[in-house]
């Protein structure tokens, strides 16, 4: 039986779509209990980033080497609460 047909702006072909499909179990994918989501607080960022390519760390490491390791990790963190912040808001979370 063949299911309803994926909207062509998605550019998947309906083999991907039936590939997709049966990964997740048919038609239904799980949703998670929204309960168990809280909306982050403080700074979000929904600003453009290149991937973080993490630098050599000597031994023992400098401060400014910490210091670059924390401001990465603050920018990133910032950025995932800006996705849980607008998946939450989407009702998806």
């Amino acid at each position: 039986m063949r299911r309803s047909q994926a909207p062509t702006d998605v550019g998947l072909t309906d083999y991907q779509t039936e590939q997709a499909r049966d990964a997740i179990g048919g038609d239904k994918v799980s949703k998670v209990d929204p309960s168990a989501w809280a909306a982050p607080t403080g700074t979000i960022a929904r600003t453009t980033f290149a991937a973080y390519a993490a630098p050599a760390i000597s031994d023992p490491p400098t401060k400014a080497e910490v210091q670059a390791v924390a401001n990465a990790l603050q920018a990133h963190s910032q950025r995932l609460a800006a996705l849980v912040t607008d998946l939450i808001a989407a009702g998806v979370i």
